[in-house]
């Protein structure tokens, strides 16, 4: 008589679907997009890789963030096609809240400076030297006006005229002599 050992096992069970169904199915789908003012068009081709026209510089990163992007998906221990919605929803989300920054009226936006670096007033012409002297002229009025004032610097406007920049081209013709 033979003896059969029964043995209890726990295991993850992964759905897996035959590759010539998943190559049908996404090849049904593709999508047009805008990129940089220019329209492109996304698909899977006959053995369901991504695909897109898209420009040559930026094609390659694009395939790479998709595959790790979707690495990461298959990694998480939850149902991917509920990670995948969320993500959708979530980048839609940003869209939108970027569409609508955009429509920020000019007077309200802030600007910040970066990577300053000095300029080398030596090797601008004449006219560019007098514009921006003029402009750091009126820029330091504006900061000894706060200074006193205790006032915020938001809303305050420089002015730079032609008549102020003349004026310093020339003071600083009346220099050189």
């Amino acid at each position: 008589m033979n003896k059969t050992e029964a043995k209890l096992s726990l295991a993850d069970v992964k759905v897996v679907y035959p590759k010539s169904v998943v190559k049908q199915i996404v090849a049904k789908y593709s999508f047009e997009f805008e990129f940089d003012g220019a329209e492109y068009r996304c698909w899977h081709d006959a053995k369901g890789n991504v695909k897109f026209t898209f420009p040559e510089e930026v094609g390659p990163q694009m395939i790479a963030l998709i595959e790790e992007i979707d690495g990461r998906i298959h990694n998480m221990d939850v149902a991917t096609e509920d990670v995948r919605k969320f993500l959708s929803k979530y980048m839609l989300m940003n869209v939108m809240i970027g569409e609508e920054l955009q429509q920020i009226p000019r007077s309200k936006l802030r600007y910040e400076t970066t990577n300053v670096k000095p300029l080398d007033m030596d090797s601008l012409p004449l006219e560019e030297q007098c514009g921006l002297e003029a402009l750091q002229e009126q820029a330091e009025k504006v900061h000894a006006l706060v200074a006193e004032g205790g006032k915020s610097e938001d809303g305050v406007t420089v002015t730079l005229t032609k008549d102020m920049v003349q004026a310093k081209l020339e003071e600083k013709m009346r220099q050189k002599k």
